[in-house]
């Protein structure tokens, strides 16, 4: 349910920071939770760069994070080629007879120092 609405998970998430107040980092399963951190981070008394906020994916609300200091680490799994190249993979199949492709789509980290190169992209769901 939190993928769908990201914003059921802050009574957890607050409960989890308050229960345990030494918690230096947290990992995000997914973009949506990932660009709700500021929420979750303003609702547990938390300031921009007290938790060390990670997960994966990018999205313009992530690249907000970066950009206020919420998010310090995310994997930018590069969505588009990961669905674009399947569709033409299989096309080749099916219409030239060629073997499925295998391809690194080149994953890598996005962080504080790098996040703006991806900015733009990840506004247009590129990146």
């Amino acid at each position: 349910e939190w993928a769908s609405d990201p914003n059921l998970a802050i009574p957890v998430i607050t409960a989890a920071l308050l229960n345990h107040p030494d918690v230096k980092a947290v990992g995000y399963p997914g973009g949506q939770m990932l660009g709700n951190v500021a929420t979750y981070m303003q609702a547990a008394g938390r300031k921009p760069g007290d938790i060390f906020n990670f997960g994966f994916d990018t999205s313009p609300q992530i690249v907000e994070g970066f950009k206020g200091g919420w998010v310090q680490l995310t994997a930018d799994q590069q969505p588009f080629l990961q669905g674009y190249l399947p569709i033409l993979s299989l096309c080749q199949q099916v219409v030239l007879g060629l073997a499925p492709m295998n391809v690194d789509t080149g994953a890598g980290f996005v962080t504080p120092q790098n996040y703006e190169i991806v900015a733009e992209l990840a506004k247009q769901a590129l990146r």
